[in-house]
């Protein structure tokens, strides 16, 4: 079975659900939850799940091991899932163990987009900006060293890196344009 989770909102949380892979009707497992990442070994979940303004991570489901008043707007497990990093919504980037100790190993960051751990587990890769300006590929070590991966003329989002080590990310540039019908004109400049 896989787990799905309906957004409703942005920045929202919607119902998780199991569906079996051949198909058939979801079944609900718990709501209010902003997001999902299966363990490595693919048995249990973890889980954001939004209580009364704060949103718990959850592992197992039930099991609370991190609350915050903020949005936690990533999270993820390490290769080996002895290990949770996420992002707390305050422009820092946290990494827990399964007991719940937490270690800031980032902050001050403007925006952070998703995060994905190397395969080996030795860095945590991560979009994100310091203040205003374009989204670039960051990593951090486990000992909170930094370093820039890749910028690009636009702006690149980390979406994962594979077991094997292929990063998929996606790049974009805004451009912006005005357009007027000035009083007597026929058509647009």
């Amino acid at each position: 079975a896989i787990a799905i989770g309906r957004e409703e909102l942005v920045r929202g949380a919607g119902t998780l659900a199991r569906v079996p892979l051949e198909g058939g009707a979801p079944r609900e497992v718990v709501e209010n939850v902003s997001l999902a990442d299966w363990s490595p070994d693919g048995r249990d979940l973890a889980i954001v799940h939004k209580v009364g303004g704060n949103s718990r991570l959850e592992f197992p489901i039930g099991k609370v091991i991190y609350e915050t008043g903020l949005y936690i707007g990533a999270m993820r497990f390490s290769p080996r899932g002895d290990r949770l990093a996420l992002t707390p919504g305050d422009g820092s980037i946290v990494v827990l163990d399964l007991a719940g100790k937490a270690m800031t190993l980032s902050k001050g960051w403007g925006e952070i987009g998703d995060l994905a751990w190397r395969p080996d587990g030795s860095e945590i890769w991560f979009s994100g900006v310091r203040s205003i300006g374009k989204f670039a590929l960051y990593a951090l070590s486990l000992s909170g060293r930094e370093r820039l991966v890749r910028e690009e003329a636009g702006g690149l989002f980390l979406h994962d890196i594979s077991k094997g080590g292929h990063v998929l990310v996606s790049d974009y540039l805004f451009n912006q344009s005005l357009a007027a019908l000035p009083a007597g004109e026929s058509s647009e400049r």
